[in-house]
């Protein structure tokens, strides 16, 4: 008995310590929707599984994606495989395969093992595996979820925030590794269901319907009164607006690491922006309540 009870003694920090981390799906069917804040375009997408399959001896989980046009749309709409996801729970780490043109590319998109000051790779465009190194810039628990805050900026139209690996939740700026060219930066996850049943809903959730109309929160004067050019531009970026008002207009212009590089407060109708470097930059325009979201490509 003696020697039972200390072998449960030893086993028992093991079995501590060797717990898994949750799964990001459920049993039946899983439900991301997630937002794509564009200037012309966005709206609500929404991700889905309900089964797997197995690709070179892994379990994967299919991944379909269709557009929201209402909030009360039934799920397979109108909607296509964009990608699988393998999971090693063990570990902590979720990885995303694209099968493009019979082209296969696939990248971690998740990593719950992380500890703060850790870095990992963002996937930026899976035609060219562009990567992208992110330092973690906090590590927390909330409702017994782990959370890796990472130091990288994603948007929903309203406000920016820092990109968050979600325990048992998947990414806040969803999965835009299922769109073709997309970078990370103009998604954000408004709520998850498993098995029907919403049990996420994220700072993006401002109708707590997880449903948000394509373009809704961008004021029309921004979409018809700025001009930002050229694209790509190999020095300068050019800036011009006709507003009838230039209080609290602010722009930002952030590098594809979401580090801010120029901030100012516009109080002009044309101006120019240079940049240093080459890459993918993005431009915000805020005046404090809505967001002009822009991409732009530097060339040297």
């Amino acid at each position: 008995m003696k020697h039972i009870l200390v072998c449960l003694i030893l086993l028992f920090p093991l079995a501590v310590f060797s717990q898994n981390y949750k799964s990001i799906f459920s049993h039946d069917t899983t439900i991301w929707n997630v937002y794509h804040c564009e200037a012309d375009a966005g709206g609500t997408i929404r991700y889905y599984s309900y089964s797997d399959t197995i690709i070179s001896e892994k379990k994967y989980y299919k991944i379909l994606r269709e557009s929201i046009f209402s909030s009360n749309q039934p799920i397979g709409y109108e909607s296509s495989v964009c990608g699988y996801i393998h999971e090693d729970t063990i570990i902590g780490k979720y990885w995303f395969l694209k099968i493009d043109n019979e082209e296969s590319n696939e990248a971690l998109f998740m990593d719950l093992n992380l500890n703060k000051g850790d870095s990992m790779g963002i996937i930026s465009d899976f035609r060219y595996m562009w990567i992208d190194s992110v330092v973690v810039d906090t590590v927390y628990y909330e409702d017994e979820h782990k959370v890796i805050l990472l130091d990288k900026f994603h948007y929903d139209c309203y406000n920016e925030y820092k990109i968050e690996f979600i325990e048992g939740i998947g990414a806040s700026n969803g999965f835009y590794m299922g769109e073709r060219y997309e970078q990370p930066d103009p998604y954000a996850l408004l709520c998850k269901f498993n098995n029907g049943i919403q049990i996420y809903s994220s700072k993006s959730d401002i109708n707590s319907n997880c449903y948000i109309d394509p373009g809704s929160a961008i004021k029309n004067v921004f979409l018809d009164k700025i001009n930002i050019y050229p694209n790509p531009t190999n020095n300068y970026i050019s800036v011009e607006l006709d507003l009838n008002n230039y209080d609290n207009i602010i722009f930002k212009l952030y590098n594809f690491s979401g580090q801010l590089i120029f901030n100012r407060k516009i109080e002009e109708s044309d101006f120019k922006v240079k940049v240093n470097e080459s890459g993918m930059f993005f431009i915000v325009i805020t005046d404090g309540i809505d967001i002009y979201f822009r991409k732009i490509v530097v060339l040297k």
